[in-house]
């Protein structure tokens, strides 16, 4: 069977066009440390009792990155990359009440960034600066101990809630241009979170590797 060739030339200009279209984005994938305090504890006195409180946000992140290429040598970047964090809580009221509380944190940081290259060759150092929303997914366990009660009654309970943090980024790197297309850009970006909500710190530093093409 002869293909016509209006069908040949139409797939023809049709693939041209995705090939032209496909260079100015970057798909790769990061993968970060955390270089500030990863872990924070501290203690509370209040009306409902003493509480002792410890921090864990774990240092390693990973997730895909994108990238589309702007003019000026400017550069739109986004992502996703995923953490986990841990914490725990005692709370005591007089010698009558414990609650022992654990949460464990999904968190799943999504960047947007505006990034400026300063040279067009195989090298390119470059900066950016941009926003990053973080949703924590988190489950949450609870065990409350009566000793008012002979013999001391025990209560515990499961439930899942989520949380939403935004914080400002401003970031530095150099990215490596390959053969074969191959991108390497390690970078180091800082964090500003908007709130210190369940966090070691409000300032936060991760130092980031990607590859990708």
């Amino acid at each position: 069977m002869t293909v016509p060739s209006r069908v040949l030339n139409f797939c023809f200009f049709a693939f041209s066009a995705l090939t032209l279209s496909a260079q100015p984005f970057y798909v790769g994938v990061k993968g970060g440390v955390l270089l500030s305090s990863s872990t924070d504890t501290f203690r509370t006195t209040g009306r409902q009792g003493q509480t002792d409180t410890s921090l864990e946000l774990h240092r390693y992140s990973v997730g895909p990155s994108f990238e589309i290429a702007l003019p000026a040598r400017l550069r739109l970047e986004t992502g996703l990359l995923y953490r986990n964090f841990d914490a725990s809580q005692v709370t005591l009221l007089g010698d009558a009440f414990r609650t022992f509380t654990s949460l464990s944190d999904k968190r799943w940081e999504i960047p947007l960034a505006m990034r400026r290259e300063f040279s067009s060759g195989g090298v390119r150092p470059f900066a950016g600066a941009g926003g990053v929303w973080m949703r924590a997914l988190r489950d949450v366990s609870v065990l409350t101990v009566d000793n008012l009660s002979q013999p001391p009654i025990q209560t515990s309970g499961k439930y899942s809630t989520s949380d939403d943090l935004f914080g400002w980024t401003g970031s530095a790197g150099v990215r490596f241009r390959l053969p074969m297309g191959l991108k390497i850009t390690p970078e180091i970006r800082y964090t500003r979170w908007t709130a210190k909500r369940w966090l070691p710190s409000q300032n936060q530093v991760d130092l980031f590797l990607g590859i990708g093409f």
